[in-house]
């Protein structure tokens, strides 16, 4: 049996997290503030793999209101007016009113900015700096 150690549960979490069922069936850790994983010989090149793997990017979730104050008073003003103007635009907006969550990773809001860089609403770069989640400038 080999083993590895893990500064942080975190650390330990993304590496076996990105194992197969299987794979992490054949494991098991123990440890308090430092884990150590146990794995069998022939899964070391894969823990190895694994630990070494880039940190998953999180995924951005904000409530509507979050999500509606990473645009401008003019910006939200005009999306306002294209509701009232645009079929499917409004049909845009009430979706992602009526949404637990704005999930960033959901392509439907890419799809949603993108009609409003189409529509005149925003520019590409304003577009950009929303789909990263950060408030105008």
């Amino acid at each position: 049996m080999n083993s590895i150690t893990f500064e942080s549960l975190e650390a330990l979490d993304a590496c076996v997290a990105s194992l197969t069922t299987s794979e992490r069936a054949q494991l098991y850790a123990e440890g308090g503030e430092v884990q150590t994983l146990f794995f069998p010989e022939g899964l070391g090149a894969r823990i190895d793999e694994a630990k070494n793997a880039p940190a998953p990017t999180p995924v951005i979730k904000l409530t509507f209101l979050q999500f509606m104050d990473l645009f401008t008073d003019a910006e939200q003003l005009a999306i306002a007016q294209a509701a009232m103007a645009d079929a499917a635009i409004k049909l845009w907006y009430d979706r992602a009113l009526g949404a637990t969550e704005i999930n960033f990773a959901d392509p439907r809001l890419a799809a949603g900015l993108q009609a409003f860089v189409t529509s005149g609403l925003l520019t590409s770069a304003r577009r950009n700096r929303v789909m990263k989640g950060l408030p105008p400038t």
